[in-house]
């Protein structure tokens, strides 16, 4: 790295990010155990890569200041940003420390960053996974969505990226379920992700207690991807969906008795008095889900006659975004 800090062009970067990727390899090698770490406590284990991070983490600098001509873009340091950059996620999300990811999702809107555009798709590619799940962490669904799908259409669909298209979709899907949008079970045993299929399958039904059951059922592989917590805040969409299955029963009416409401409540296990089905009605209008009114004297909802049920309500912001406007 001091050979780095002295060269005038990047002619060491290839030698600076080979080692650090053998580095990076080795100290989570050791988070995982191997060799002599193994009867290691989980926080020794974790130093390794502490170390790495910190070291790599005095390169950037480094790379930012590098001032070269326009015409002598191609041997600037800061070409290696996103490799080393990237390392440097991988090792916070081994770590569990996604907040700390910030700091370099910071340095991709620096003045004195190249444009992404500067870099390897290669390396593009992996910046846009790290940078769609640090998006999810964050909640920012939109971003997450358009950063995990630029991974997912630049990762080759073969037998080799096969691994890598599972963990993009993996992350993918949950998001794509706040925009509406949920993949059939085929595409989802094509990427080896069953584990999704009856969380899917409560969604689109709408039933309530099975959803948080699936969920509750395999908590521990959807914490270790990160989306557990945006799968559990798709209540309200749930909801939605149930209220809608419940309304095609008087197809053609734009009057509904709230009791029909409360009968679909029971259905799946939920509280379902009369003042549960008016609150969950009203949830569903306050988020847009439903274009509509209570009428409380009556016990009824009076629903619009076209678009009822908007798409446009799926526009990928969670309640939790929405209590901070």
């Amino acid at each position: 790295m001091d050979v780095t800090a002295r060269a005038d062009t990047n002619w060491t970067l290839p030698v600076l990010q080979t080692v650090a990727k053998d580095v990076v390899a080795l100290a989570l090698a050791c988070k995982a155990g191997a060799g002599e770490f193994a009867l290691e406590t989980e926080a020794s284990k974790r130093v390794p890569l502490d170390m790495v991070a910190d070291k790599l983490r005095k390169v950037f600098p480094i790379m930012n200041m590098h001032r070269l001509p326009p015409d002598q873009v191609a041997m600037s340091k800061k070409l290696g940003f996103l490799g080393i950059g990237n390392l440097v996620l991988r090792i916070y999300f081994a770590l569990g420390n996604v907040r700390a990811c910030r700091t370099v999702v910071a340095m991709e809107n620096s003045t004195a960053s190249l444009p992404l555009s500067s870099f390897p798709r290669h390396e593009l590619v992996v910046y846009r996974y790290f940078r769609g799940r640090v998006a999810v962490f964050e909640g920012d669904l939109a971003v997450a969505r358009s950063c995990l799908q630029y991974a997912l259409a630049n990762t080759p669909d073969t037998p080799g990226f096969a691994r890598n298209r599972k963990r993009i979709v993996a992350v993918l899907v949950p998001v794509m379920m706040h925009f509406g949008q949920t993949p059939s079970a085929d595409a989802l045993a094509s990427h080896g992700l069953q584990v999704y299929a009856p969380i899917v399958r409560a969604f689109v039904r709408g039933h309530v207690s099975e959803f948080h059951a699936a969920l509750d059922e395999r908590r521990a592989a959807l914490i270790r991807t990160g989306v557990l917590l945006t799968l559990e805040r798709l209540g309200q969409a749930v909801l939605r969906n149930l209220v809608r299955r419940s309304f095609d029963a008087l197809a053609g009416s734009h009057v509904v008795p709230l009791d029909l409401v409360r009968a679909a409540l029971a259905a799946v296990g939920q509280p379902s008095g009369a003042d549960d089905a008016e609150c969950a009605v009203s949830g569903l209008i306050h988020r847009g889900f439903l274009k509509g009114y209570v009428s409380h004297k009556m016990g009824k909802v009076v629903v619009a006659k076209k678009g009822a049920f908007p798409l446009a309500a799926f526009d990928g912001r969670s309640r939790w975004q929405e209590r901070g406007r």
